[in-house]
């Protein structure tokens, strides 16, 4: 008899992904991956494993499967997404069995496993010279591996290549307006003239709040991610 498990997946270290990146354009396309993979491609592999899915955002999915070998695939498919949507980002995953009279406990013990898993992840970052290949001038971390389309005179990574295609996504923006291209662009029709004002918004102890408020059963869990969720959109 199958047991039902709860999975989760959680973007790595998403705010370097992101901003990494010097130019505004790059930052917009890192951002609109990210955000396809939280709230497109996460929930199709979610109903692919026959899962259902209790909370998503700010990079993180969780949702409960009908059997271990339903989560493992899921997993391993957020895994796979992730490398292939980005070449670069990666994500942290886990399951546990999930006992229904005891939402918070099955809720801890996973995430108490995707926690040992990010802590065990080995990192390796390529960041050096040399006369045979040169440097992404997106990022300057990677190496390039081709020119970009909107300026053909640089050399681009894979994920910054990536990143500039998914800065030119429309479906963010209402019709008719066009992002724009940087920061001077933004600056340009400031007053006074080059001031550019940002803003950056962060929930404040998210985690406690839902185990404060929503941790009593999988079902407020849900109730309130959607709130929470909603309210951000």
């Amino acid at each position: 008899m199958n047991e039902p498990y709860l999975a989760i997946a959680d973007a790595d270290k998403i705010h370097d992904y992101v901003f990494s990146p010097r130019e505004l354009k790059m930052i917009r396309g890192g951002s609109a991956i990210q955000v396809e993979l939280n709230y497109e491609d996460m929930p199709r592999l979610v109903a692919k494993n026959h899962g259902d899915v209790i909370y998503r955002g700010g990079g993180t999915m969780l949702a409960e499967f009908p059997s271990k070998a339903c989560a493992d695939q899921f997993c391993r498919d957020c895994h796979a997404e992730f490398s292939r949507k980005t070449r670069i980002a990666t994500v942290s995953t886990a399951r546990s069995p999930y006992d229904g009279s005891d939402f918070r406990g099955s809720l801890r013990r996973v995430r108490d496993e995707l926690e040992r898993n990010k802590q065990e992840r080995a990192e390796t970052v390529f960041n050096g010279g040399g006369p045979y290949w040169a440097n992404c001038q997106g990022c300057g971390v990677h190496a390039a591996i081709s020119f970009g389309r909107s300026d053909p005179s640089r050399v681009l990574c894979a994920a910054c290549i990536l990143r500039e295609q998914g800065s030119q996504r429309r479906k963010n923006y209402p019709a008719g307006v066009e992002p724009p291209e940087d920061f001077e662009a933004i600056g340009a029709f400031s007053r006074p003239a080059n001031y550019v004002a940002l803003i950056y918004i962060d929930l404040d102890r998210l985690g406690k709040h839902l185990a404060d408020w929503a941790e009593t059963s999988r079902q407020k869990y849900k109730e309130v991610s959607v709130l929470i969720d909603n309210s951000v959109d």
